[in-house]
C-alpha cells in the first residue's frame, strides 16, 4: 500500500492560507505535524491552532528538519531567501530530506541551496485556490 511507504511527518514554513489548509488536511490524514514556522510567534501559534497540531516557531530554525518532509508555503518572493536560510541553519541535516514548495510560478531550482546539501527538492502546486 502506498501510504505505508510515504513519509508521515511534515514541517511547514509559511503558514498562510496554503500552509494551514494543507497542514490541516495532512493532519486529518494521519501525518504528524512538526514545526510550523512563520515570521512571528503570534502568527505561528495561530497557525498551529488552525492546523490542529505542530510546534509554533518564529523564524527558520533547524527544528524544521526534524521531520521527513519540509513544506515551504511562503510567498514566491520570499522562497529563495527561506531556502537559503534553511540551508544555512540545517547544513548536513538537509541530506535526505524532502523539501517541497507550493509556488506555481517557480520551479525547484529556487531550492538549489538545499539540493546542494543533499535534500530531495520539488514543487507541489495545489490545483485549487485557497
Amino acid at each position: 500500500m502506498l501510504s505505508r511507504c510515504m513519509a508521515r511527518t511534515i514541517s511547514i514554513i509559511g503558514a498562510g492560507r496554503v500552509g494551514c489548509t494543507l497542514g490541516k488536511r495532512l493532519r486529518e490524514l494521519g501525518w504528524r505535524i512538526g514545526a510550523v514556522t512563520t515570521r512571528s510567534n503570534a502568527t505561528s501559534r495561530r497557525a498551529v491552532r488552525s492546523i490542529g497540531g505542530g510546534s509554533a516557531r518564529a523564524g527558520v530554525t533547524c527544528d524544521s528538519l526534524a521531520t521527513d518532509v519540509v513544506l515551504l508555503a511562503t510567498p514566491d518572493d520570499a522562497l529563495a531567501a527561506v531556502a537559503r536560510a534553511l540551508a544555512r541553519v540545517g547544513g548536513k541535516e538537509c541530506r535526505g530530506k524532502i523539501v517541497l514548495h507550493t509556488s506555481g510560478a517557480l520551479d525547484r531550482g529556487v531550492l538549489s541551496p538545499l539540493a546542494r546539501l543533499g535534500a530531495f527538492t520539488g514543487s507541489l502546486h495545489p490545483m485549487q485556490t485557497f
